[in-house]
């Protein structure tokens, strides 16, 4: 297979869709700001813009006519460590999404009636129907659209990737659920492997996903990570992240896929949630630990694919002005199972 213009088109396709307007959508507040910008249930348009040339936040309160000073700072080093920070308060806006108190959180409806992607009501102002995809590639067992985010976390882009079906003239987007099948881990690896510079992961549930409906995030990969720059153990045939807070094992990005969806299959079979994530030449898998979906330590979120890797996006100004690498340190590893557990779970 030749390579997979899908960085060229996205990039392109996403100034495009900033400059006419199209990354922008309207949320009902899910909860009260804590800061008084808006209460529960008010209707608030949240998107990018260019200002100055530059692509920015924007934001306005429909129900109270007013604007909404930009909540959203860029990233920064925590301490003297790798890992950076970003505060974005605006993903506090995303649909059926709730303050977590630490621990496990609420399972995420499987109904097609709750999908919060509205996968099948156009109706709806945030359905997926309503978005124009960026453009379409077509893998060995699916064609994907790729579409934009609507609560994005990276100004230059953050998008979705589902299948699709194509008949005739008409797109049709099946709901299934947020779980990895050997013909959806093929299809993402051969695109993984044909697209530079992009982050691709999937957040499974419990572990970071938000919706319960199969999709995939891809950002673009501007600054090394933290987790690029750990040193990787040799575990007998496994490798696996050494002297780095969160546990996992890595693989190289031509892994087999039936030799990688063994392991998936075995987490999916044991209701192990996890991370799977690819950066340059690496893929990562990092088994959670159920019960400790939110901590603490990492307050009013959860811990998604872009933690692990070492950029922790918050939406707790406290948070970002004083961040403290102690704590994000204890958040990584309590999320995750010890390495020697993870190891054991595939001997």
């Amino acid at each position: 297979m030749g390579r997979i213009t899908v960085v060229q088109d996205l990039a392109s396709a996403w100034l495009n869709a900033v400059k006419d307007g199209k990354i922008v959508n309207e949320f009902k507040a899910p909860a009260d700001d804590e800061l008084g910008r808006w209460s529960r249930g008010e209707l608030i348009r949240f998107g990018l813009c260019f200002n100055d040339g530059v692509i920015t936040y924007f934001a306005r309160n429909i129900t109270t006519a007013n604007d909404i000073q930009a909540i959203a700072d860029p990233d920064k080093f925590i301490g003297g460590s790798n890992l950076v920070i970003q505060f974005n308060g605006f993903r506090a806006l995303r649909p059926q999404k709730k303050i977590p108190v630490p621990g496990r959180q609420p399972d995420i409806p499987s109904e097609v009636s709750k999908c919060g992607y509205y996968c099948q009501n156009p109706k709806n102002g945030l359905s997926i129907l309503r978005r124009d995809p960026f453009c379409m590639v077509t893998l060995p067992n699916w064609k994907w659209n790729v579409y934009y985010n609507a609560a994005p976390f990276e100004e230059e882009g953050h998008f979705l990737l589902f299948p699709i079906i194509v008949d005739g003239q008409t797109t049709t987007i099946p709901h299934f659920l947020q779980k990895l099948t050997r013909e959806f881990l093929e299809d993402i690896l051969i695109l993984i492997r044909n697209s530079e510079n992009l982050i691709i992961l999937f957040n499974s549930l419990h572990a970071g996903a938000t919706q319960n409906h199969i999709h995939f995030q891809a950002v673009f990969h501007k600054n090394e990570l933290a987790i690029e720059k750990a040193q990787i153990a040799e575990c007998g045939e496994l490798k696996a992240l050494r002297d780095y807070p969160a546990c996992g094992l890595v693989f190289n990005q031509d892994v087999e896929p039936s030799k990688l969806f063994e392991y998936i299959e075995k987490l999916q079979g044991e209701d192990i949630p996890f991370n799977l994530f690819s950066i340059g030449m690496r893929i990562y898998l990092i088994p959670r630990n159920i019960d400790q979906e939110a901590v603490e330590e990492l307050p009013r979120g959860t811990i998604g694919s872009m933690e692990m890797a070492g950029k922790i996006i918050t939406m707790d100004k406290s948070v970002y002005d004083a961040p403290d690498y102690s704590k994000v340190e204890i958040a990584l590893r309590k999320t995750t199972i010890p390495l020697d557990k993870i190891l054991s779970m595939f001997q």
